[in-house]
């Protein structure tokens, strides 16, 4: 319906393909283009003749991942959807694996027909893709034969990563695109795509993921400015090279950091708050972290009880085995929380109650994030409410209003906070498709989830010190700090030394006076 959900896709897309780096670029509010450059894993020459055709593309590598899906979706019909109403070009160029057996997954768009043990060629007779970069263009949900007359992809420069260009958009559809054509809806338009790339930057900040924005409009004054801009952060830097550093072959030793790992995460995020909202809130950030429950063994149960519903009485020794995968799955997750909690030494016969006593439906979160304290009131402009469920962007009035209801008892009259959460729930008690865009979900224990985390949030502000501060009115303006000149400081001072002086000379005048009178006065009574 909008450029910004063509972004969000392929943004999403970006993050799937274990990018680290993605740049956006708009142009007239995505309607003549828009640019998503990532560096993640590519997309193999192979599957790029059938990346926007739709019902062909998969996330997928094995049948088995869609017992546990942790990307943003599994078909990977955005790039299909987007070459119905625009011209679509792909250029990627595949990242060298450290490892044969180490499966890449074209989270962009694997096709389902053509990929063999992760996306590795079956034959050796086309041209080495990690040389180079191969280029395809689509029109219509199929690739455009006169850019590629013999249906393969042609190689093209191009460094890591894929760069997927969408042009004219709405071009087929004349009464969509005159409705968001104008300077003023272009200008909205874009205003949409910066707020999803800063919230999913302020989010992804932890992992170590950089993204960069700007409207590349021409006529514009400044063309090449980006809005946003947090690759150039140090703590992002600082998480890039320790991915790196995990990816590659020969492991080198880890840096000795005075900071932990969760430290540094923390540290990044806030560096992205202060980028995007400004330092003034990223001071006044308070962390926040909630659980109860298990999530992950919650998520077994749901996935054992949806498997038993499917195959019945497991006749097959395949749902068999898929049963038994389950069954261990939850014992070594029960096992671990029980560690945790009693130490190593556990018996089983504890592991069996706790089994007992969670269900499929038990209530069970995770949530972390960053909130201001009560006493500070962030602007209009700063003031923000970020809700991320299971790492998707997401909205819930519920949520919302149950954390500013604890806000309004300490913040004035229309004082907004700026609260950035992110919440772990079972993938079986979610269901993402009741909104066509998926900005909205339905979740299993809405009501208790609420009131668990506003009593979270309560607690989390109350633990904080923090002195409340207020600006004084005087005539209807302001009192700020304003800092003088050093030359027009010294005369002043000058004069202030000088006046005090005359003062202090007129009070003693005075004082002797009134002595003088005071004496005369007793002469006469003793007279």
């Amino acid at each position: 319906q909008r450029p910004v959900s063509v972004v969000k896709e392929l943004l999403e897309n970006s993050l799937d393909a274990d990018a680290t780096q993605i740049d956006i670029s708009c142009q007239k509010g995505g309607l003549e283009s828009i640019i998503v450059t990532d560096d993640g894993t590519g997309i193999h020459p192979r599957d790029l003749p059938l990346a926007c055709t739709r019902f062909a593309t998969s996330k997928l590598v094995n049948v088995e991942d869609l017992k546990s899906i942790r990307t943003f979706g599994f078909r990977g019909e955005a790039l299909a959807s987007a070459s119905m109403v625009a011209r679509v070009a792909i250029t990627s160029r595949v990242r060298p694996r450290p490892r044969r057996n180490t499966s890449t997954a074209n989270n962009n768009a694997t096709t389902t027909t053509s990929t063999n043990n992760g996306g590795e060629s079956s034959n050796d007779d086309d041209i080495p893709h990690n040389n180079c970069a191969f280029k395809m263009q689509y029109k219509d949900g199929a690739h455009c034969s006169t850019s590629n007359p013999n249906g393969k992809a042609r190689p093209h420069a191009g460094r890591e990563g894929t760069v997927i260009q969408v042009q004219d958009l709405f071009y087929n559809i004349p009464s969509r695109r005159r409705a968001l054509e104008g300077r003023k809806n272009e200008r909205e338009e874009y205003e949409r795509t910066l707020g999803v790339a800063q919230r999913y930057a302020i989010h992804e900040a932890k992992r170590g993921v950089g993204f960069l924005c700007r409207d590349k409009t021409k006529g514009k004054k400044i063309g090449n400015t980006a809005d946003l801009n947090t690759q150039s952060l140090a703590s992002i830097k600082k998480l890039q090279n320790e991915r790196k550093r995990r990816r590659s072959v020969t492991k080198t030793a880890a840096p000795n950091n005075v900071m932990s790992e969760d430290e540094i995460q923390l540290s990044a995020t806030k560096d992205v708050i202060g980028h995007v909202f400004g330092t003034a809130v990223s001071r006044e950030l308070l962390p926040l972290k909630a659980g109860e429950g298990d999530v992950d063994a919650v998520s077994a149960l749901a996935l054992k009880a949806m498997l038993q519903d499917k195959n019945g009485s497991s006749s097959t020794a395949t749902e068999a085995s898929s049963l038994a995968e389950s069954n261990e799955l939850l014992a070594e997750m029960m096992m671990s929380g029980e560690s945790s909690q009693n130490g190593p030494n556990t018996s089983s016969s504890a592991t069996q109650q706790q089994s007992s006593t969670t269900s499929k439906f038990a209530f069970a979160y995770r949530a972390t994030g960053l909130i201001t304290n009560g006493s500070y009131t962030a602007p209009k402009a700063s003031s923000a409410f970020i809700l991320f469920i299971n790492d998707r962007l997401v909205e819930s009035s519920s949520l919302r209003r149950a954390v500013e209801s604890i806000y309004s008892d300490t913040l004035p009259k229309g004082g907004k906070p700026f609260v950035y959460i992110s919440l772990e729930l079972p993938g079986p008690h979610i269901d993402v498709n009741v909104h066509p865009t998926k900005r909205e979900v339905a979740f299993l224990h809405e009501d208790r989830l609420c009131d668990a985390v506003a009593a979270a949030v309560r607690e989390c502000i109350g633990s904080a010190t923090s002195s409340r501060t207020f600006e004084v009115k005087k005539s209807g303006a302001l009192f700020t700090e304003t800092k003088k000149p050093a030359l027009a400081a010294a005369p002043a001072a000058a004069m202030m030394s000088k006046k005090s002086s005359t003062d202090l000379t007129t009070s003693s005048s005075l004082s002797s006076k009134v002595g003088t009178d005071i004496d005369d006065n007793e002469k006469e009574q003793a007279k």
